[in-house]
């Protein structure tokens, strides 16, 4: 009865890792070496732990989130709204991030500038301080403008300067038969 009862309660044990450490000698011999079995490492626990960690960190990581400027385009009007030419200040990108500009209603002054700190950013800052002083509640309105060899980068960084100067009103327009004119003779 005790022999049923041993062979009906066996535990099997399972061994993850283990090291034989018997040594055997060669027989009939003095000999200093010894055979030894290799060490066995069953990977199976660590594959499922590497799988949980990775299934883990991939569900619980938040990917960067895109952030895009805010660009509210108004509805085209019947009537254009009548504006003071001399709040105007009109910027073209051209290729090769050259910038141009003038105020007022005709292109006929062109003038270059680029995009670092001491041009664009000193212009608009003026050209705010000016309006400002002129008539307070009535603020500086440019327009940006870009030629077909301008690029995406360029507009980006136009808009972005309109933001970090404060513009009041700023708007996004295509050029002129006037004004492709007038770029045309200063690329000569």
């Amino acid at each position: 009865m005790e022999t049923a009862v041993k062979q009906y309660i066996t535990v099997k044990l399972i061994v993850m890792a283990h090291v034989e450490t018997s040594r055997s000698a060669a027989v009939g011999k003095h000999n200093s070496r010894t055979t030894r079995k290799p060490i066995f490492v069953d990977m199976t626990p660590m594959v499922d732990l590497a799988f949980l960690l990775i299934s883990f960190f991939m569900l619980t990581t938040v990917l960067e989130k895109n952030y895009a400027m805010d660009l509210n385009m108004p509805a085209i009007p019947e009537d254009p709204m009548p504006i003071s030419k001399s709040r105007t200040m009109t910027i073209i990108a051209d290729k090769n991030n050259q910038l141009y500009y003038y105020n007022g209603e005709t292109p006929d002054n062109l003038v270059s500038i680029n995009y670092n700190q001491n041009s664009l950013r000193s212009l608009l800052i003026q050209r705010i301080a000016q309006q400002q002083a002129a008539d307070p509640d009535k603020g500086l309105i440019c327009l940006i403008k870009l030629s077909d060899a301008a690029d995406y980068d360029d507009m980006v960084q136009l808009l972005d300067e309109m933001t970090t100067t404060k513009v009041p009103t700023y708007a996004i327009q295509e050029l002129t038969e006037e004004e492709k004119a007038a770029l045309a003779g200063i690329q000569k």
